[in-house]
């Protein structure tokens, strides 16, 4: 919504009638009134992302553009109740003194020339009273709409470097927070690194493994790689200069405002400072996680595939992206469209009678599967005679069944382009196509006659 420029005040000389433009709304029955210079758009109600630990007036999280904002039940705010009769339909975005929020209301009118008529209400976040359409109404105060961060007293024993004579000229400047806990820690990330929050049942299969705490996962149809712990419910998704990518978390635990003064900084052998943690009564020793640094100590350039994540592709596809493995010396590549999950390498449970190559049964998604040694499929005497260190299983969706593939290694997500693959002899029994970049080969299965190699061990 755009905003126009307006003359802040208008005086009826003869009848002394004060009268100003406000945003108008309605909520809960009741008329309420907001500075036009603190609004920023009017949307539809969006969806909501609900935390136990927030309550009223605040909803939840939603989402404006690309970020993250709290959402406010304005009824609830102003001491109003909410019937069945009253639906929310709007969110207006406003820029409060605690950071941005979407008023939740049930009806906008605009921007209205409406009658002052001095405060007659007795609550403290109303600041006016006016006139509209012979109906009262009240000017919210937008300061008081989200909870301020009390002054902070800080304990020295935090970290190294005591954090005061750092800050004596920043009094007044603050960082705005969003907070979680990650690994049983509470944790802050800066907000504006935040693109949105999700669950992590939103994220669609395959979730597949890259190294011992990342996974590759589908968020409203793009690959992302995660930084994924098993116990976590809730899904954050991060932007750093061109890079997105995800953090998983047990708990949310809202979004703060804290002063820089009360950030505590560690200083490292050259004398270089960065944000550690800050300290409040409710989010005790947070430890602030530095996206740059996190990127830096465990890159992700390559792997996230071309044409669904650095062109912003929204179709879902898989075409062209494959995920590259290793067993023993030699690299292969599968599409990932037929995989269905990676895990860490568990020893299968061992059935008698089993079929050579077949290490055991594992399950996946509540079904026993088999797991198949990779280096049966090779079929090569010298291979067998070497020890094979298995760390992941590839699970795979054939036409006849899933399947679990021991593997040495998992590489990465790689897009390839399917002209550059040349015609390659049997590896040995099995049919492949080669990718060959200097002294680097990938061999590629025929998906075709690969599914039918797999199945043998199905029957």
């Amino acid at each position: 919504m755009t905003i126009w420029n307006l003359k802040n005040l208008m005086m009826n000389k003869n009848n002394k009638i004060v009268e100003n433009k406000y945003v108008i709304a309605r909520t809960c029955g009741r008329l309420i009134g907001l500075e036009v210079d603190c609004v920023i758009g009017i949307t539809d109600k969006g969806n909501i992302f609900k935390i136990p630990q927030l309550t009223k007036p605040l909803l939840g999280l939603g989402r404006y553009l690309s970020k993250v904002l709290a959402v406010v039940d304005t009824g609830s705010f102003c001491g109003l109740k909410r019937s069945e009769k009253h639906l929310i339909t709007k969110w207006i975005i406003t820029n409060t003194y605690n950071g941005l929020a979407a008023l939740a209301v049930d009806e906008v009118y605009g921007i209205k020339n409406v009658i002052i008529k001095g405060k007659i209400s007795r609550k403290n976040n109303v600041i006016n009273n006016f006139e509209f359409n012979n109906n009262t109404g009240d000017i919210i105060n937008l300061d008081t709409v989200l909870p301020k961060v009390d002054r902070i007293v800080r304990e020295k024993n935090l970290t190294k470097t005591d954090n005061q004579k750092f800050n004596i000229d920043l009094e007044n400047e603050e960082k705005t927070f969003f907070c979680f806990k990650k690994n049983g820690v509470s944790s802050a990330i800066e907000m504006s690194n935040v693109i949105s929050v999700h669950s992590m049942n939103e994220c669609e299969k395959p979730l597949v493994l890259i190294k011992h705490d990342i996974v590759l996962g589908n968020i409203n149809n793009q690959l992302i790689p995660i930084f994924y712990d098993r116990n976590s419910s809730n899904l954050i998704i991060l932007k750093f200069g061109d890079k997105i990518f995800g953090l998983s978390c047990e708990k949310i635990s809202g979004i703060k405002n804290i002063n820089i003064r009360d950030i505590f900084l560690e200083e490292n052998i050259d004398g270089q400072q960065k944000e550690v943690a800050f300290y409040n009564e409710i989010l005790k020793d947070t430890k602030i996680i530095n996206t740059e640094e996190l990127l830096e100590k465990k890159p992700i350039d390559n792997w996230m595939p071309n044409n669904l994540v650095l062109k912003n592709t929204m179709e879902k596809s898989y075409e062209d992206n494959f995920l590259f493995f290793k067993i023993l010396n030699f690299n292969f590549g599968l599409p990932l469209e037929k995989i269905k999950r990676v895990e860490f390498f568990e020893k299968p449970k061992n059935i008698p009678n089993l079929k050579k190559g077949i290490l055991g049964v594992s399950n996946l998604e509540q079904k026993t599967v088999l797991v198949v040694d990779f280096l049966d499929l090779l079929n090569i005497q010298q291979i067998h005679e070497n020890k094979s260190n298995h760390k992941e299983i590839i699970f795979l969706d054939t036409e006849k069944g899933n399947i679990g593939l021991a593997v040495n290694e998992i590489i990465g997500i790689n897009t390839i382009n399917q002209n550059q693959l040349k015609e390659s002899s049997n590896f040995d029994g099995m049919q492949t196509k080669i990718l060959a970049k200097g002294k680097d080969k990938t061999f590629f299965p025929l998906i075709e006659n690969f599914q039918n190699k797999l199945s043998e061990y199905l029957i």
